[in-house]
């Protein structure tokens, strides 16, 4: 079961959630109308916005989330990917990180909201409807299986690392405010916050890619799920590659970016 000190009462996860999802809303449209922005264009501006509101999301969560997922992998209970008492699929999320995971679903809501209300400018600013149909999966299905997992002690440790990759995004959005959002003050750091981002995205998402799947393996496919019911099993077995497969994916379009944007540097050195 989690941590007795872990908010996970109904109360306890509805206030928190409700009221950061809340609080991004409100960053979104307060960052709409800041006069800082006002004079992007639209498409711009609400890419600008919701970029902010994601930053919050990243900024306020990562923290906990990282140090949980070292305590996790370094504490006296150290996780192992094997079955057993403490099992990388049954081993309980420390209090920080659960907290956390009722914040960024609060996020997630919110998120969602702004692509019902704003589908064509969402589309333009994920680059198209592909990433869009992405984002809904993650979003969604996020929703449902993180929530489970905290409360039940079923694959928290994998929500837990998901939740730790959030300190990449902090990066992340200080570049595409500057790349993409056009925000001029950002301009002058864009190349070695865009450099920091890709080599942590690398650290964080793509190198520990191995080692989830040889813990997936022995655990979920070898172990059967370590005891777990028949259901969060068979659940397991298809959320947990998910984010995965998406880290690489998104990793895949981040060298393409990074590898166009030194060829377009190229082209310009050339013609002075």
């Amino acid at each position: 079961m989690p941590p007795p000190d872990a908010a996970t009462t109904m109360e306890a996860i509805l206030y928190p959630a409700v009221g950061f999802g809340a609080l991004c809303f409100v960053t979104t449209f307060a960052s709409l109308n800041l006069p800082a922005f006002k004079s992007l264009e639209w498409d711009n501006r609400f890419f600008v916005a919701v970029t902010m509101a994601a930053l919050l999301n990243a900024s306020s969560v990562s923290y906990s989330s990282v140090t949980s997922l070292l305590e996790l992998f370094t504490g006296p209970k150290a996780v192992t990917a094997d079955c057993g008492p403490t099992s990388i699929v049954t081993a309980a999320a420390p209090s920080p990180v659960i907290y956390a995971c009722w914040l960024t679903c609060g996020y997630f809501v919110q998120d969602c909201l702004m692509m019902v209300l704003y589908p064509a400018e969402t589309k333009k600013g994920l680059g198209g409807s592909t990433p869009y149909m992405i984002m809904w999966l993650h979003h969604v299905g996020s929703l449902f299986a993180w929530p489970w997992a905290m409360l039940t002690d079923q694959t928290a440790v994998f929500v837990t690392y998901c939740l730790a990759t959030e300190i990449t995004n902090i990066g992340q959005n200080f570049f595409m405010l500057a790349n993409r959002g056009g925000v001029t003050a950002l301009k002058a750091i864009e190349a070695p916050v865009g450099i920091a981002w890709m080599i942590s995205f690398f650290v964080v998402r793509v190198v520990p890619v191995p080692y989830i799947a040889y813990a997936y393996y022995k655990t979920l496919i070898v172990g059967g799920g370590c005891g777990i019911p028949t259901a969060p099993w068979l659940a397991s077995l298809m959320m947990v590659p998910i984010p995965v497969g998406l880290n690489l994916f998104w990793f895949n379009k981040i060298v393409k970016k990074a590898i166009r944007m030194l060829g377009k540097q190229k082209d310009g050195d050339k013609k002075k």
